[in-house]
């Protein structure tokens, strides 16, 4: 006769945690285990990397698009006793990063950036139709967000300098880009 006093298969409990439930091309996701009773967890984070932890919280990059992107963990306690939990995250699609060139309106060009390639400054001129405000972002070749400089112009010709550029990294290309006149307005520029 065998007599069971105590209940020795503790299987883990909880849920998947995460962060956000959508997030941009190539955004941190923030992942913990909510979950009581586990020594280790194995995680599939649906973008082709397993990871095994004994950490509750991990945090990963997606540079994979989807509407719902399943990660699964599996919880397993110091007795091997395994529960399996799952969530989803939807990761928007990538921006292109190509910038058609539409810097010309007639014959007059509305655009300059200088100097290219440039170094602790950088300067844009532009023509403008009328007053306002005007946006300029800047741009990692790969398609990053940077910087943006937020300006006040009148009609006609307009010379903007662009303060920190002394600050971005050297040996590089650089996406700088603007809505203006209706029309998307880039350059490629490489900082030395």
């Amino acid at each position: 006769m065998i007599t069971v006093s105590n209940d020795d298969t503790a299987y883990p409990a909880g849920r998947i945690e995460l962060s956000a439930h959508e997030i941009g091309y190539g955004g941190l996701l923030e992942l913990t285990a909510a979950v009581t009773g586990a020594h280790h967890f194995l995680w599939d984070l649906g973008n082709g990397r397993t990871v095994t932890t004994s950490a509750r919280q991990i945090q990963e990059y997606y540079y994979l698009s989807g509407d719902s992107i399943p990660i699964h963990l599996k919880a397993i306690s110091e007795r091997n006793c395994i529960s399996q939990f799952h969530a989803s995250v939807k990761v928007n699609n990538r921006i292109s990063n190509v910038l058609p060139n539409q810097s010309f309106i007639g014959r007059l060009k509305d655009w300059n950036v200088f100097p290219n390639p440039f170094g602790q400054q950088l300067k844009v001129s532009v023509v403008m139709k009328r007053a306002g405000q005007i946006k300029i972002d800047l741009w990692s070749a790969s398609g990053q967000w940077m910087k943006s400089w937020n300006r006040t112009v009148q009609q006609g010709e307009n010379l903007l300098v662009l303060d920190g550029v002394e600050r971005l990294s050297s040996q590089r290309t650089y996406i700088i880009s603007s809505i203006y006149n209706g029309i998307l307005h880039s350059d490629k520029i490489f900082k030395q």
